[in-house]
């Protein structure tokens, strides 16, 4: 009965979708929202599925495109290193965004992946070092579309995060908009403008952080319907600071403890805000209504923001997914009403995916542990102190890369490969540790699959480390509180297609992430992004 009753659900819903748009849809979409939600692996949709309501996530998968095995193809899979992967339609290896951070050999400095020493910031009194895309080594499908138009398209990317509003924006961006925890407000950098665009400034006088902060957070549905959620008290949850772990949440409260607006983006409220300035662009920037086809991108991220703390089987996670598809909702009922949907193009992914705590894990009798970080370098220094008689050639470790000191290497005499080599021989022997792979390795051999294909679709010459490690599957870093990998849990992503020409259709072949950006391009009838190595998807592209 279940099967039958899906079968008259998916049909209703794909006739629907066709006929609700009512027009015919132009030759090529006039707006392109992408929606990256931080952190969504791919069974998230399954997993809330009963409880989503008709308007949001259902709305696209019923009326839509749905490719079931999208995947990441490198091992790093940091959250900047998606976002540009999205826009640029190829992996960090070409885009050079390997991390959030990296280390720089010639200055010594630890690089964030979006900071620019030329620019500052605006929307802020403090003086602050800018952010932007310069770092982005390729361009993306903003660039194109800008170049194609001759800058008569518009391209507007908004996200909490800095990196996801510089990297899917692009080079050449209109506005690029991120969050300031500290004011609760909307800000940007002069790379992109001398002033905030006047939507901007006015969506921040309204003082909406203020009055998020004053809400309860409580279960948006009854208790027996989040049946795939552990208990409100779960042992695998720390809960927010100074310990608050079970419902209701005060708002006004958890801002006070945090000392700033940084509660939001951890709760249903930091999703709704991205929905309203979203809604504000496109009417203020008059988004979709004319002749130049026009981009936004737009990221939620109060899911990623809240796993490192309660985890992804924790009701916190299922309550923000829940209310996350009523704020899709109400986003694509304004979209259909003010551009109308038949010229729209919307397409929903993630930046990663996400996985479990060790302490589930172990319950659950998977394979789990931890790479003890701090414990290895330090053996390392002193190996490499007896073994050199120098003070260990070791720069830093970051994203389970390490980084020589490549000068004292040179004044050494000793072979580079060689001390790569040994360090390398080294690290595979710690616990946690599947494989190490060299940048010499990476540089001159060709590995056609598996970990060490995805360390070199990882690796960027100028800003990778002499060595990288792959950690055992379900393994984690000490160090790091977001944790990621190139295996499946973090690889796996959703990808929906809606609007436009799009009908309903399931296509479970595996494609990669760098598919998007030419499929976008290709709808656009642009050139693809100069570096993009991904297929447009055959499976969608219109039939003239």
């Amino acid at each position: 009965m279940k099967i039958i009753f899906s079968i008259i659900f998916t049909s209703i819903f794909s006739i629907t979708a066709l006929y609700s748009q009512g027009k015919t849809p132009p030759e090529k979409p006039k707006l392109v929202i992408g929606i990256v939600v931080e952190g969504m692996r791919a069974d998230f949709l399954q997993r809330y599925g009963e409880q989503f309501g008709e308007g949001g996530f259902r709305r696209l998968l019923f009326g839509g495109a749905q490719f079931t095995n999208a995947e990441y193809d490198y091992l790093i899979t940091e959250s900047s290193a998606g976002y540009a992967t999205i826009a640029s339609g190829t992996n960090p290896s070409q885009h050079g965004i390997v991390g959030d951070k990296w280390f720089q050999r010639l200055s010594g400095n630890e690089i964030y992946c979006v900071s620019d020493d030329k620019t500052a910031m605006l929307g802020t009194e403090e003086k602050l070092k800018g952010m932007s895309p310069r770092n982005l080594a390729v361009n993306t499908i903003g660039d194109e579309l800008k170049a194609a138009t001759f800058k008569q398209s518009k391209v507007i990317s908004i996200s909490p995060k800095d990196y996801g509003a510089a990297l899917t924006g692009g080079h050449a961006a209109d506005a690029a908009v991120w969050y300031d925890n500290k004011t609760g407000k909307w800000i940007s950098s002069n790379y992109y403008y001398t002033e905030l665009p006047n939507w901007v400034s006015r969506f921040n006088n309204k003082g909406l952080s203020e009055l998020y902060c004053q809400k309860q957070w409580t279960l948006s549905q009854d208790l027996p319907r989040y049946r795939s959620s552990l208990s409100d008290d779960s042992s695998y949850e720390k809960g927010f600071e100074g310990g608050n772990k079970t419902f209701p949440y005060n708002l006004t409260a958890l801002k006070n403890t945090a000392g700033n607006f940084s509660i939001l983006h951890q709760t249903p409220e930091g999703n709704t805000l991205v929905k309203d300035l979203a809604v504000s662009a496109i009417v203020n920037e008059d988004l979709g209504r004319d002749n130049f086809p026009d981009l936004l991108m737009l990221s939620f991220s109060a899911g990623a923001n809240i796993t490192p703390d309660f985890g992804i089987r924790s009701l916190e996670h299922a309550d923000i997914y829940l209310r996350l598809d009523q704020d899709i909702a109400k986003l694509l009922e304004f979209v259909t009403d003010y551009v109308g949907m038949e010229n729209c193009l919307i397409f929903v992914t993630a930046d990663r995916g996400s996985g479990d705590s060790q302490e589930f894990m172990k319950d659950m009798k998977q394979p789990t542990g931890v790479f003890k970080e701090t414990a290895a370098m330090s053996l390392l220094r002193s190996y490499m102190r007896a073994l050199y008689d120098k003070g260990g050639f070791i720069d830093g470790f970051f994203a389970n890369q390490l980084y020589l000191r490549r000068t004292d290497i040179e004044d050494s005499k000793v072979e580079l490969k060689d001390v790569q080599t040994k360090v390398a021989n080294f690290l595979i022997e710690f616990g946690g540790v599947s494989a190490t792979v060299t940048a010499n390795d990476l540089e001159t051999r060709y590995f056609g699959d598996g970990m060490l294909r995805r360390a070199q679709n990882s690796y960027y010459r100028k800003r990778s480390g002499d060595v990288l490690i792959v950690l055992e599957p379900g393994f984690r870093n000490e160090n790091t509180k977001n944790q990621t990998s190139g295996y499946r849990e973090f690889t796996h992503v959703p990808l929906l297609f809606y609007g436009w020409k799009m009908t309903h259709r399931h296509v479970s072949r595996k494609v990669s992430v760098t598919d998007i950006a030419p499929t976008i391009s290709n709808f656009l009838q642009i050139e693809a992004p100069n570096a993009s190595t991904g297929q447009a998807l055959s499976e969608i592209i219109p039939v003239n």
